[in-house]
This record gives structure tokens, C-alpha cells and sequence, in this order.
């Protein structure tokens, strides 16, 4: 009767530190891969987006398919991303993050659509394609900035945690 007791107390405790241990933080390592997944399935698909622009081999219906692509990535994940909760130690991956998926959003719904606007225009103009150079050179400029955010902010998540990142 001893042994059961002793053995059912054990059960309890264990079952006790378990229960404990998994209300505590996410893991730093399983943290780190899940925002850092959401930021780059998105960030991928925005290079293939702009390889779509820019590469010959593309049809403007191929820019329109990436362009939906990469409006479906966004919708899909961004209330997913928004609902990760933060570690105490994250000095603003997660944040920096969310920002760069609200820098695409501002990015589809201006600079990007203007330019399938042009070039979906009936009445093609050759200055069109200086204004498509432009409004991709002020995209570029606010994701570079964004995505130079992340990999800092990633860094000294990492650094926070004792991470080494690969």
C-alpha cells in the first residue's frame, strides 16, 4: 500500500511539473521559427512578386496571379502573426515583424497596385515605365528598411536568449 501511495505521489508530482512547466513561455527557439516562419513566407513571396515585375518571361496576367498571391499570404497570416504574444526578452522581433507585414499591406494597396494599374492601362504611355520604376524604388526602400529591422530585432532576440542563429 506504501509502494502505491508512494508511487501515486510521484504520478501527481510529475504530473504537477508538467502542468507547470507548460504554462510558463513558449520556448525561445520554437518562438523565434514561428514569427520568424510568418515573416518569411511573406517576404518570399514578395521576391517572387518582384521577379514577376521585372523579368521579361513574366506576363502581366503572371504579375497579377503573384500580386493576389502575396494579398492571400497577407490576409492569411496576419492576424496569426498579430496573435503571437510576445517573450519578456523579445526586444521587438515580434514587433518588427507585424510592421513589416503592415509596410506590405500600405505597399499592396498603393505602390504595387498602382503599378498593375499601368501596366493593366488600355492607353500605354512610355513614361509608364519610369513611373513603374519609381513606385517600385519607394517600395524597395520602405521594405529594406523593414526587413533590415527584423534581422537586427531578430539578432537581439537571440542575443536576449542565448540563441545562435544559423
Amino acid at each position: 500500500m506504501k509502494k502505491i501511495n508512494y508511487l501515486l505521489g510521484l504520478v501527481a508530482v510529475f504530473g504537477l511539473s508538467l502542468l507547470f512547466s507548460s504554462c510558463g513561455e513558449q520556448d525561445p527557439i520554437e518562438y523565434n521559427d514561428e514569427v520568424l516562419g510568418y515573416y518569411t513566407e511573406l517576404d518570399e513571396q514578395i521576391a517572387q512578386f518582384e521577379t514577376a515585375l521585372w523579368d521579361g518571361d513574366y506576363s502581366i496576367e503572371d504579375l497579377q496571379t503573384e500580386y493576389d498571391k502575396t494579398l492571400s499570404i497577407y490576409n492569411a497570416n496576419y492576424d496569426l502573426v498579430k496573435a503571437i504574444a510576445p517573450l519578456k526578452k523579445d526586444p521587438g522581433f515580434h514587433a518588427a515583424v507585424v510592421a513589416f507585414y503592415d509596410g506590405i499591406k500600405v505597399a499592396l494597396d498603393n505602390e504595387y497596385k498602382q503599378i498593375l494599374d499601368l501596366y493593366n492601362s488600355d492607353d500605354w504611355q512610355d513614361d509608364f515605365i519610369d513611373k513603374i520604376y519609381d513606385l517600385d524604388d519607394i517600395v524597395l526602400e520602405k521594405l529594406i528598411e523593414l526587413e533590415n529591422k527584423v534581422t537586427d530585432s531578430q539578432q537581439e532576440f537571440a542575443d536576449a536568449y542565448n540563441i545562435t542563429l544559423m
